[in-house]
């Protein structure tokens, strides 16, 4: 691989290092902050009810519990706000590329 082959979010080269340079870890410290989720949209897809979710960070698809979402849904001509639990999901699906904005 080249220096420009792997690249951080941040757009700084990350460069490889032999195997037995390698360091082993000195400190971790855990995530404290759960992933956010910063935008999302609804699709009815051949009477399936679609929902793709973006979150601030990345998150393990195998982790998601769908029961633990709530959407707040906010009326304009009404004032009025509707929050819906979701029940459960049939699937979730991971992706990398941004298929909406």
């Amino acid at each position: 691989f080249s220096r420009e082959t792997f690249k951080t979010e941040n757009n700084l080269a990350v460069t490889p290092v032999p195997i037995e340079s390698v360091l082993p870890v000195s400190t971790y410290t855990p995530d404290q902050t759960g992933p956010q989720v910063i935008k999302g949209a609804f699709d009815n897809y051949y009477e399936n009810f679609i929902l793709y979710i973006t979150f601030d960070e990345p998150v393990n698809v195998n982790t998601v519990d769908a029961t633990a979402l709530t959407l707040l849904l906010f009326d304009i001509w009404s004032d009025n706000t509707d929050s819906y639990t979701l029940t459960g999901a049939d699937a979730i699906f991971f992706n990398t590329d941004e298929q909406f904005s």
